[in-house]
């Protein structure tokens, strides 16, 4: 249970990471 919460827990930081850094990149697009 413990391994299956923190593999849960460890894809949706992943998946906030990577949601992050495309919208850094959108607007830094959008600034240049």
């Amino acid at each position: 249970m413990e391994t299956q919460c923190s593999r849960i827990l460890l894809s949706s930081l992943r998946f906030s990471v990577s949601r992050l850094l495309t919208l850094s990149r959108r607007s830094c697009w959008q600034v240049e």
